[in-house]
């Protein structure tokens, strides 16, 4: 979620597309837990808004990818820079989450053993996505001389060599029960994403190619969310989200496919590039990475009657309650975020 504001419409767009994509997923995913206590019609809805969803991550990765691997760091430098742009606001915010376990959650009491849990696991459940962003940036140094002294073919070999280690290969033992001898670890990760993220910000879409694009892309959704379902029933109703996962093949070809759609929509129309619009685009995406930190605790607080009212995914009908919780949190985290960005100590954190 590189945060530094680059002249590039569509990186904005798709950042700021991204953003509210994770606060919508994030309403909607407690209803999957609940298909034997929901009517099977409002699961559903979880289920299709979440199948939709699931390439928002993907898309911070390959957004990271696309600007990190066209510069040109010192090794000192280019750590310097992460350090400050996600390793302290991680520390920051893992504290304040563990913290907030605590005192509001009540789900833990504070020791030292506490503090010290981050350095194995996750605080809150989002932060995964950090732990993530760190390990592929130990990596940036090796792809970027990758990409700038590979040939088109090598690029392309390195993204399909992920593509089978990280994706392919699980789903053959999952499904197949069939075992993989060749010890493919090496690849199994998300530093595809950053690959791909490159190569495909390089590539526009005819109008032509959009359409197969968008095609792929409804495909992609209609596989995960039958998928989801069909699992969930042979696990008695407990849901199973293989179909759910970053390098799951589904979600892998539904985030290029949204990634160069987004691309092609900012590039080939006006309403995408008028100043009024990019006034509030650009001021999403440079949020972004508080907002994501953040958003989760709007969720708690709405989810438990903390505004005076409980809003939650299935307050009412799904398909009217998931969106609407999303903007109410949604709000809440952009005003808060952009309150605290304006002191100069929070910025440290929330860069």
């Amino acid at each position: 979620m590189e945060q530094k504001q680059e002249n590039i419409l569509w990186v904005d767009w798709m950042r700021a597309v991204a953003t509210v994509g994770v606060v919508l997923l994030h309403t909607a995913s407690p209803l999957l837990y609940m298909y034997n206590t929901l009517p099977e019609s409002h699961w559903w809805v979880g289920n299709i808004y979440d199948s939709m969803l699931r390439m928002c991550v993907p898309l911070f990765f390959m957004i990271s990818g696309f600007l990190l691997l066209q510069k040109d760091y010192s090794l000192k430098t280019f750590f310097l820079k992460r350090v400050n742009k996600v390793l302290l606001p991680l520390l920051a915010w893992s504290v304040f989450f563990i913290l907030w376990n605590v005192y509001i959650q009540h789900n833990s009491s504070l020791s030292i053993s506490s503090f010290f849990s981050i350095f194995h696991k996750p605080a809150y459940y989002h932060l995964w996505f950090l732990y993530a962003l760190i390990g592929i940036y130990l990596a940036v140094p090796l792809l970027r001389v990758i990409v700038q002294y590979g040939e088109k073919t090598v690029l392309h070999y390195g993204v399909a060599l992920w593509f089978i280690t990280a994706s392919l290969a699980p789903m053959v033992e999952k499904f197949a029960e069939v075992k993989v001898g060749i010890d493919l670890r090496f690849m199994a990760g998300y530093s595809g994403f950053f690959l791909l993220g490159w190569i495909l910000g390089k590539h526009s879409l005819s109008s032509r190619q959009a359409i197969t694009a968008s095609v792929l892309a409804f495909v992609c959704i209609v596989i995960t969310a039958v998928g989801t379902y069909f699992l969930t029933i042979r696990n008695g109703g407990i849901w199973v989200g293989y179909f759910y996962g970053p390098t799951a093949p589904n979600v892998i070809f539904l985030s290029g496919s949204i990634f160069l759609l987004i691309k092609y929509a900012v590039e080939n129309y006006r309403i995408a590039q008028d100043e009024n619009v990019l006034f509030m685009v650009r001021s999403v995406s440079a949020a972004s990475l508080g907002i994501y930190m953040i958003h989760t605790v709007f969720l708690y607080l709405l989810r438990h009657g903390y505004f005076g009212v409980y809003l939650f995914g299935h307050r009412w009908h799904p398909a009217l309650s998931i969106p609407l919780v999303a903007l109410v949190a949604f709000g809440l985290s952009y005003g808060t975020i952009h309150i605290l960005r304006k002191n100069a100590l929070m910025r440290r954190f929330i860069p």
